[in-house]
This record gives structure tokens, C-alpha cells and sequence, in this order.
């Protein structure tokens, strides 16, 4: 899928050498620091999963007993 802006900007271009599919996911970043809502090992419900930048970002930080529930 990917970006489709005729020219990426820095976010776009830092999520994608991140391997995150799309910059959205430093919105999600910035909300867990500043309010620390994702706790390790935990079971989280991705709703609108879709293109996959938060489940990744979830993926990565909820540790090995974490779970992610994508409803799709």
C-alpha cells in the first residue's frame, strides 16, 4: 500500500526507513509516552487495523506475552 502524497514528507519517510507502512504511528507513539496506556504483556484490540502502522508499533512494544486483536 504505502504513501500515495506525490512527495513524502519526514514523517512519511522516517515511518517507511522504520518499517512502519504509514507516519501515523508516531501519533500512537507520542499518546503511550506521554500517558504510558500500553503496558507490557498485554491483549490489545486494534480496531481499524488498517494499513498497519499501530499493530506494528504494538507488536513491537507490548513484549512476548502481548497480544494484538486486529478487528478488521
Amino acid at each position: 500500500m504505502g504513501n500515495t502524497y506525490e512527495k513524502p514528507d519526514f514523517w512519511s519517510k522516517k515511518a517507511f526507513s522504520e518499517g512502519y507502512p504509514a507516519r501515523s504511528v508516531y501519533k500512537l507513539q507520542e499518546i503511550d509516552q506521554k500517558f504510558r496506556i500500553l503496558k507490557k504483556n498485554s491483549s490489545v484490540l486494534d480496531l481499524g487495523s488498517a494499513p498497519g502502522s499501530w499493530t506494528t508499533y504494538l507488536l513491537r512494544n507490548l513484549g512476548e506475552e502481548g497480544k494484538v486483536v486486529p478487528a478488521i
